[in-house]
Protein backbone atom coordinates (compact mmCIF):
# COMPACT_ATOMS: atom_id res chain seq x y z
CA UNK A 1 0.00 0.00 0.00
CA UNK A 2 3.48 2.24 0.61
CA UNK A 3 3.53 2.56 -3.31
CA UNK A 4 -0.12 2.82 -4.07
CA UNK A 5 0.15 5.83 -1.96
CA UNK A 6 3.03 7.02 -2.81
CA UNK A 7 1.86 7.06 -6.52
CA UNK A 8 -1.27 9.15 -5.85
CA UNK A 9 0.56 11.78 -3.93
CA UNK A 10 3.22 11.84 -6.54
CA UNK A 11 0.97 12.58 -9.16
CA UNK A 12 1.50 9.92 -12.00
CA UNK A 13 -1.35 8.28 -13.41
CA UNK A 14 -1.16 5.39 -14.71
CA UNK A 15 -2.57 6.46 -18.32
CA UNK A 16 -0.39 9.29 -18.74
CA UNK A 17 2.54 7.42 -18.09
CA UNK A 18 4.80 6.24 -21.64
CA UNK A 19 6.47 2.71 -20.60
CA UNK A 20 10.16 2.24 -21.37
CA UNK A 21 10.96 0.64 -24.36
CA UNK A 22 13.37 -1.60 -23.34
CA UNK A 23 11.13 -3.02 -20.29
CA UNK A 24 7.91 -5.28 -20.42
CA UNK A 25 4.71 -4.29 -19.18
CA UNK A 26 5.76 -5.55 -15.73
CA UNK A 27 9.11 -4.23 -15.30
CA UNK A 28 7.74 -1.28 -16.37
CA UNK A 29 5.08 -0.97 -13.65
CA UNK A 30 8.08 -1.81 -11.36
CA UNK A 31 10.21 1.42 -12.30
CA UNK A 32 7.06 3.27 -12.17
CA UNK A 33 6.95 1.37 -8.17
CA UNK A 34 10.14 2.60 -7.65
CA UNK A 35 9.76 6.16 -9.15
CA UNK A 36 7.07 6.94 -6.75
CA UNK A 37 9.09 5.25 -3.89
CA UNK A 38 11.53 8.32 -4.33
CA UNK A 39 9.48 11.27 -4.34
CA UNK A 40 7.89 9.06 -1.06
CA UNK A 41 11.41 9.09 0.39
CA UNK A 42 12.73 13.01 -0.53
CA UNK A 43 9.18 13.61 1.25
CA UNK A 44 10.39 11.90 4.33
CA UNK A 45 7.53 9.93 4.56
CA UNK A 46 9.50 6.57 3.83
CA UNK A 47 9.63 5.22 7.80
CA UNK A 48 11.82 2.65 9.02
CA UNK A 49 8.42 0.75 9.49
CA UNK A 50 8.26 0.98 5.97
CA UNK A 51 11.29 -0.48 5.06
CA UNK A 52 10.76 -3.10 6.84
CA UNK A 53 7.46 -3.84 5.66
CA UNK A 54 8.62 -3.04 1.96
CA UNK A 55 12.80 -3.42 2.09
CA UNK A 56 12.88 -2.55 -1.44
CA UNK A 57 16.56 -1.32 -3.01
CA UNK A 58 16.48 2.70 -3.33
CA UNK A 59 19.46 3.02 -5.80
CA UNK A 60 17.36 2.20 -8.61
CA UNK A 61 17.24 5.52 -10.87
CA UNK A 62 14.27 6.29 -12.58
CA UNK A 63 13.81 6.59 -16.30
CA UNK A 64 14.30 10.51 -16.33
CA UNK A 65 15.15 13.64 -13.10
CA UNK A 66 14.36 16.33 -12.95
CA UNK A 67 17.18 19.00 -13.18
CA UNK A 68 15.74 21.65 -10.72
CA UNK A 69 14.17 19.65 -8.18
CA UNK A 70 16.24 16.13 -8.63
CA UNK A 71 12.58 14.42 -8.35
CA UNK A 72 11.61 11.78 -11.06
CA UNK A 73 9.99 13.09 -14.23
CA UNK A 74 8.60 11.10 -17.29
CA UNK A 75 8.98 12.70 -21.27
CA UNK A 76 5.31 13.66 -21.19
CA UNK A 77 4.40 15.96 -19.96
CA UNK A 78 7.05 18.37 -20.27
CA UNK A 79 6.53 19.82 -16.76
CA UNK A 80 8.01 18.81 -13.64
CA UNK A 81 5.50 17.48 -11.16
CA UNK A 82 7.20 18.30 -8.58
CA UNK A 83 8.28 21.53 -8.89
CA UNK A 84 6.67 22.84 -12.14
CA UNK A 85 10.35 23.14 -14.05
CA UNK A 86 10.02 22.79 -17.68
CA UNK A 87 13.88 22.46 -18.35
CA UNK A 88 14.40 19.40 -20.40
CA UNK A 89 14.65 16.44 -17.87
CA UNK A 90 17.95 14.34 -17.68
CA UNK A 91 17.23 10.45 -19.32
CA UNK A 92 18.85 8.03 -17.21
CA UNK A 93 17.96 5.65 -20.19
CA UNK A 94 18.81 5.00 -23.76
CA UNK A 95 15.49 4.69 -25.19
CA UNK A 96 11.64 5.68 -24.58
CA UNK A 97 8.55 4.11 -25.96
CA UNK A 98 5.78 6.39 -26.69
CA UNK A 99 2.30 5.06 -27.47
CA UNK A 100 0.67 7.09 -29.75
CA UNK A 101 -2.75 5.15 -29.60
CA UNK A 102 -3.61 5.44 -25.67
CA UNK A 103 -7.23 6.53 -25.23
CA UNK A 104 -8.24 6.03 -28.86
CA UNK A 105 -6.67 10.01 -30.04
CA UNK A 106 -7.84 11.65 -33.09
CA UNK A 107 -5.05 11.45 -35.95
CA UNK A 108 -4.03 15.62 -34.96
CA UNK A 109 -3.55 14.73 -31.25
CA UNK A 110 -1.25 11.96 -32.26
CA UNK A 111 0.82 13.48 -34.32
CA UNK A 112 1.17 16.35 -32.10
CA UNK A 113 1.83 14.05 -29.09
CA UNK A 114 4.97 12.12 -31.37
CA UNK A 115 6.35 15.84 -32.24
CA UNK A 116 6.69 16.78 -28.62
CA UNK A 117 8.27 13.61 -27.76
CA UNK A 118 10.44 13.81 -30.69
CA UNK A 119 11.34 17.54 -29.18
CA UNK A 120 11.71 15.85 -25.75
CA UNK A 121 13.58 13.33 -26.00
CA UNK A 122 16.15 15.15 -28.18
CA UNK A 123 16.50 17.67 -25.82
CA UNK A 124 16.99 14.74 -23.02
CA UNK A 125 19.52 13.29 -24.54
CA UNK A 126 17.66 9.78 -26.08
CA UNK A 127 19.28 7.96 -28.36
CA UNK A 128 15.99 6.73 -30.28
CA UNK A 129 12.03 6.37 -29.77
CA UNK A 130 10.10 3.41 -30.02
CA UNK A 131 6.73 4.39 -31.74
CA UNK A 132 3.62 2.99 -31.33
CA UNK A 133 1.57 3.83 -33.63
CA UNK A 134 -0.83 1.02 -34.80
CA UNK A 135 -1.75 -0.33 -38.37
CA UNK A 136 -4.27 -1.25 -40.75
CA UNK A 137 -6.14 -0.14 -43.27
CA UNK A 138 -8.94 1.40 -41.50
CA UNK A 139 -9.90 2.45 -37.96
CA UNK A 140 -7.96 4.76 -35.26
CA UNK A 141 -4.66 2.85 -35.61
CA UNK A 142 -4.58 2.98 -39.34
CA UNK A 143 -5.22 6.18 -39.43
CA UNK A 144 -2.46 6.90 -36.99
CA UNK A 145 0.01 4.49 -38.30
CA UNK A 146 -0.86 5.70 -41.59
CA UNK A 147 -0.48 9.34 -40.81
CA UNK A 148 3.13 8.46 -38.74
CA UNK A 149 4.54 7.25 -41.45
CA UNK A 150 4.29 9.56 -44.20
CA UNK A 151 5.41 12.35 -41.89
CA UNK A 152 8.48 10.47 -41.30
CA UNK A 153 8.86 9.59 -45.49
CA UNK A 154 8.36 13.39 -45.67
CA UNK A 155 11.08 14.50 -43.31
CA UNK A 156 8.68 16.21 -40.74
CA UNK A 157 10.80 15.50 -37.68
CA UNK A 158 14.18 15.31 -39.75
CA UNK A 159 15.56 18.35 -37.86
CA UNK A 160 16.20 15.80 -34.88
CA UNK A 161 15.32 12.16 -36.07
CA UNK A 162 17.77 11.21 -38.38
CA UNK A 163 16.49 7.85 -39.48
CA UNK A 164 14.01 5.76 -38.85
CA UNK A 165 13.07 1.86 -39.08
CA UNK A 166 9.60 0.19 -39.95
CA UNK A 167 9.84 -2.93 -37.19
CA UNK A 168 7.75 -5.07 -39.70
CA UNK A 169 11.50 -5.08 -41.36
CA UNK A 170 13.10 -6.54 -38.68
CA UNK A 171 12.40 -10.33 -38.98
CA UNK A 172 15.17 -12.30 -37.21
CA UNK A 173 17.87 -13.03 -39.85
CA UNK A 174 17.39 -10.45 -42.04
CA UNK A 175 19.72 -7.85 -42.89
CA UNK A 176 18.42 -5.14 -41.24
CA UNK A 177 17.88 -6.50 -38.32
CA UNK A 178 21.78 -8.16 -38.43
CA UNK A 179 23.13 -4.34 -39.41
CA UNK A 180 21.07 -3.09 -36.68
CA UNK A 181 22.53 -5.42 -34.17
CA UNK A 182 26.09 -4.58 -35.20
CA UNK A 183 25.30 -0.78 -35.31
CA UNK A 184 23.01 -0.73 -32.20
CA UNK A 185 22.90 -3.72 -30.38
CA UNK A 186 21.55 -2.21 -27.61
CA UNK A 187 18.30 -0.96 -29.57
CA UNK A 188 17.80 -4.58 -31.43
CA UNK A 189 18.16 -6.04 -28.16
CA UNK A 190 15.47 -3.67 -26.82
CA UNK A 191 12.87 -4.45 -29.41
CA UNK A 192 13.71 -8.20 -29.23
CA UNK A 193 12.62 -8.24 -25.67
CA UNK A 194 9.76 -6.08 -26.19
CA UNK A 195 8.46 -8.22 -29.08
CA UNK A 196 8.56 -5.65 -31.50
CA UNK A 197 10.27 -7.68 -34.00
CA UNK A 198 8.19 -7.89 -37.38
CA UNK A 199 5.61 -5.12 -36.51
CA UNK A 200 3.74 -3.31 -38.59
CA UNK A 201 2.00 -0.82 -35.65
CA UNK A 202 5.96 0.13 -34.86
CA UNK A 203 9.30 2.17 -35.67
CA UNK A 204 11.89 2.90 -34.30
CA UNK A 205 13.52 7.12 -34.77
CA UNK A 206 16.93 7.70 -34.32
CA UNK A 207 18.26 11.12 -33.15
CA UNK A 208 20.74 12.69 -34.44
CA UNK A 209 23.75 13.10 -32.58
CA UNK A 210 24.15 15.94 -32.76
CA UNK A 211 21.07 16.81 -30.77
CA UNK A 212 21.54 13.83 -28.69
CA UNK A 213 23.54 14.30 -25.18
CA UNK A 214 22.96 10.53 -24.61
CA UNK A 215 26.56 10.13 -23.78
CA UNK A 216 26.41 12.57 -20.80
CA UNK A 217 23.44 12.05 -19.74
CA UNK A 218 23.34 8.48 -19.39
CA UNK A 219 25.47 7.14 -16.53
Amino acid sequence: MLIVRGIVRAGYPAADVDLPGDHVRDQAVAEFAVMALWIHVSQGKYTAQDQLRDPRPLNVRPAFECPQCGNPRVLLPETCPSCGSTEPPFAHVEFWKVDLERDAPLVEEAIDKLTRAVRAGAAAGLRALIVVHGYGSNGAGGRIGWAVREGLKNNHWADRIDEFIPCEELTEGSQLLTHLTRHRAALADSLRRSRMLGNAGVSALIFRKQDSQADSAIG
